[in-house]
């Protein structure tokens, strides 16, 4: 009988969940990506007539960073406009970049 794997042995290291928000209309998008987040910056800043900035990134295991990145959509998501991008307060940003681990939402 095949030994059972623990579940962190089959986590993907790599991951980050990040926060980018346009400087225009000050949404803010909530994403998940296995680059960095400033190479996600880069292939979102390149479609986007508007400055982005990076606000925040949490790094995580990649089954970390989907879950997490649900849960954060659904947290916010009567602030959900198009796509994941998100009307967000000032206190819910200031919330979330307090955020340095995904453990803190489990």
């Amino acid at each position: 009988m095949p030994k059972r794997r623990k579940f962190k042995a089959i986590l993907q290291p790599g991951g980050y969940v990040y926060l980018i928000q346009n400087s225009t209309n000050r949404k803010v998008k909530i994403g998940c990506t296995r680059k960095s987040p400033s190479h996600r910056l880069r292939q979102l800043q390149t479609g986007s007539s508007e400055k982005l900035q990076l606000l925040h990134q949490i790094a995580c295991d990649v089954v970390a960073c989907e879950y997490f990145e649900a849960r954060l959509h659904q947290i916010f998501g009567h602030t959900r406009g198009i796509g994941e991008w998100f009307s967000l307060s000032v206190d819910a940003i200031n919330w979330l970049q307090g955020i340095r681990s995904v453990d803190e939402l489990y």
